[in-house]
């Protein structure tokens, strides 16, 4: 599909209640509330401190960063791009990103799924109210997070070969509470959970190192 009919289809499907941009980024000041979805295609969204967000967030080539104390109740979603949010933020929706890492810091809740098909996933102290999923990509979950869905590798059959050992790291004493799965019998998941940390629930098809540095060396 050329770009051009691409970017047509996006403004037919979305121009109601949405604000596109094409080649440029969105950048939403502090203490601001948004009541609409934003798009765009080769640009970022940036979403100043303790603002409200009403409408969703998408990007095709671009990421998305939210500032802290910030509340969005709607879902985030890249298409090529990382999710980055900062602390004490709330996030009442979905966040997925096709190629992206997704990232979350301090004192930060989720109550939604967090997904990505690549690209890792982190979270510091925050506790996520969903479950996290991934198809080839990292997942360390530090300081005190809780995870209070599943966490879960999923089935994929074009997953490149390089692709096919994933590590997690449990650490800081954080905690899954609906276990550790992998779905992909064509994936080494090689995990390591730090003394202090525990996974609740299953925990299937996954190679549990027996010290940081049997961890680090797979």
């Amino acid at each position: 599909m050329r770009f051009s009919k691409f970017v047509l289809i996006l403004l037919s499907v979305f121009w109601y209640g949405c604000d596109v941009q094409i080649n440029q980024n969105f950048t939403i000041p502090a203490n601001t509330v948004l009541e609409k979805d934003l798009i765009t295609v080769n640009g970022r969204i940036m979403i100043g401190k303790n603002c409200q967000v009403y409408g969703d967030l998408s990007t095709v080539n671009g990421a998305i960063e939210i500032d802290s104390q910030t509340l969005v109740k709607a879902s985030m979603q890249t298409v090529n791009g990382s999710i980055i949010i900062a602390r004490s933020c709330t996030i009442n929706g979905q966040v997925s990103t096709l190629n992206g890492a997704i990232e979350f810091s301090d004192s930060t809740e989720v109550n939604g799924n967090i997904s990505n098909i690549s690209g890792d996933i982190e979270t510091r102290n925050a506790l996520i109210n969903g479950k996290i999923s991934t198809n080839f990509g990292n997942i360390s979950i530090l300081k005190n997070s809780v995870v209070n869905g599943p966490v879960i590798i999923e089935d994929n059959d074009e997953i490149p070969e390089k692709l096919r050992s994933i590590k997690v790291l449990i650490a800081g004493n954080s905690t899954l509470k609906q276990g550790l799965i992998n779905n992909n019998r064509d994936v080494l998941v090689y995990a390591f959970i730090e003394p202090g940390s525990r996974i609740q629930g299953e925990i299937v098809d996954i190679e549990i190192a027996k010290s940081i540095e049997e961890f680090e060396n797979e």
